[in-house]
């Protein structure tokens, strides 16, 4: 049996304070305890994934998140299949997915970081992992640059379009995360419901949506609400609101809850399609259509009002509807597309680049080139199947399976593919953006734009007004960081870009 060492680790004082101190971070685990024997995980022969070198040996650590139910299964058995394959011993370091983000932190505080971890979480993040100085390029490790070549396309390896570059080194794989998966922009609606109270069809307008949700939560007598929006920590601005702000027009996030018109290169909280946005939500408070608790809500929460029919109609990041499946199977999760304003579409959900980044490597790995080969094993299309199989997350290469997609799963992709467009990026223009995004997020006004949503739409504070400060705050901060940089003050201005439409570089 391969050796899978295992720390499921709770970040009590002692735990942070024995990373802090650079204790060994690998425990053994009796690996056939836990296993599901029904899960093809387990099952697979390791001939079912692609080879890796097979002149490798040590050994190597890894960490990430544990999203989702399947997710502990599926590694343990990925870990075995590649330490058979090549003899590289795997230490495996899962946390849970709330605490991922302090814990990766105190990893490479430590000393202790893993030699491969998920760009995930605000300080994972490809962007501000490379600017911690965590992460190393890839492009001098051909078995990464040949898989991606054959995989996914030259169009992985080009710099300005990939999304797995900055400053035209290579620093990730694409892997678990299917762009299209991983974003909102999708309204979740249970038509079971709608149904039962008269409506036969999705809202298409923003009116229409107001008025189902009064609909539903008057005629249910409070037993169903027509709305749900979970506000809690960066729900509320990334995932319930900004989805409706691509329908409306050009305004999109230069980092989280940093709004910016993309035609003027200025800040856009008060541009008139966001003031509509917000007033939408705002109504739909007032009205009595949103669930209650939806200010502190939170995905699992969520997962449970709607699996059990306590909420009809919510914009969802598409993975919260395999959740609420595995609660319910029998609850609908119909996909629809975001409402638009009644006045008519101003734009689509909108992605500057072709792929997600998953897996980074430790730039003080001891054992790189067994890393490189590891994170390629997780991001063959026999693992990715195999991910998908365990946890019900399309992933990068879910083309390769399309045929074994859920119903569910096949719908929400469908509908994220109609109602995206290629958007403008600052890096087409600038390959070293990342040193003004990086100033313009540290500068940021406050209080922050999330914070400034939250009260209008909660407590009905002047969004308007309150937008108007802070754009003024946040373009003197865009001004002086283009400065400092020496860019260009109109980087990140595009003004005939049509947000109904895919930009095209230098076009």
């Amino acid at each position: 049996m391969s050796d899978i060492r295992v720390q499921r680790s709770e970040l009590t004082r002692r735990n942070i304070l024995r990373l802090a101190f650079g204790a060994s971070i690998g425990a053994p685990l009796l690996a056939a305890c836990g296993r599901d024997e029904e899960n093809p995980s387990d099952d697979a022969s390791p001939s079912g994934s692609a080879s890796a070198p097979s002149d490798l040996s040590g050994s190597l650590s890894f960490s990430l998140p544990m999203a989702t139910d399947g997710d502990q299964a599926y590694y343990e058995a990925a870990i075995a299949r590649f330490t058979e394959q090549t003899g590289v011993e795997v230490d495996f370091l899962p946390f849970p997915d709330a605490q991922f983000a302090e814990a990766i932190q105190g990893l490479f505080r430590s000393g202790d970081e893993p030699d491969v971890f998920r760009m995930v979480k605000a300080p994972a993040q490809m962007r501000a992992s490379f600017e911690n100085e965590w992460i190393q390029p890839l492009d001098d490790y051909p078995v990464v640059t040949d898989f991606l070549r054959e995989h996914h396309g030259e169009e992985a390896l080009d710099p300005i379009m990939s999304g797995l570059h900055i400053e035209n080194k290579l620093y990730s794989v694409p892997c678990i995360n299917n762009p299209m998966w991983n974003s909102p922009g999708v309204l979740m609606v249970n038509m079971d419901l709608l149904e039962q109270y008269g409506i036969d069809a999705a809202p298409e307008t923003w009116s229409e949506l107001r008025d189902t949700a009064a609909k539903i939560t008057t005629d249910s007598g409070g037993d169903v609400f027509g709305y749900a929006m979970p506000g809690a920590d960066m729900l509320l601005p990334n995932q319930m609101v900004q989805p409706y702000v691509a329908m409306a027009g050009p305004v999109r996030h230069l980092a989280n809850g940093i709004p910016v018109d993309m035609q003027t290169g200025r800040a856009g909280a008060a541009h008139e399609s966001v003031v509509g946005v917000v007033q939408l939500m705002r109504d739909l408070v007032e009205d009595g259509s949103v669930i209650s608790g939806w200010e502190s809500m939170g995905g699992p929460d969520f997962w449970q009002a709607w699996a059990s029919g306590r909420v009809a109609m919510s914009p969802i990041a598409p993975w919260w509807s395999e959740e609420t499946k595995k609660i319910n199977p029998d609850v609908d999760t119909t996909a629809a597309p975001i409402p638009v304003p009644d006045s008519g579409r101003g734009g689509y959900t909108s992605s500057a680049s072709l792929f997600a980044p998953t897996w980074g490597m430790s730039r003080s790995s001891q054992n790189p080139e067994a890393a490189a080969a590891f994170m390629v094993f997780l991001s063959t299309p026999e693992e990715q199947k195999m991910y998908y199989d365990a946890s019900a997350v399309p992933t990068a290469l879910s083309d390769a399976y399309v045929d074994d997609l859920s119903d569910n799963a096949r719908s929400i992709l469908e509908v994220q593919s109609a109602t995206r467009v290629t958007g403008p990026s600052a890096v087409t223009r600038e390959p070293e953006v990342s040193k003004a995004n990086s100033l313009i997020q540290a500068g940021a006004p406050q209080p922050d734009w999330r914070q400034i949503v939250f009260e209008a739409i909660d407590g009905g504070a002047d969004y308007a007004s309150a937008a108007a400060e802070y754009d003024a705050a946040l373009d003197a901060t865009i001004e002086q960081a283009l400065e400092e940089t020496g860019f260009d003050p109109d980087l990140y201005a595009f003004p005939d870009w049509d947000p109904l439409t895919d930009y095209e570089a230098g076009a």
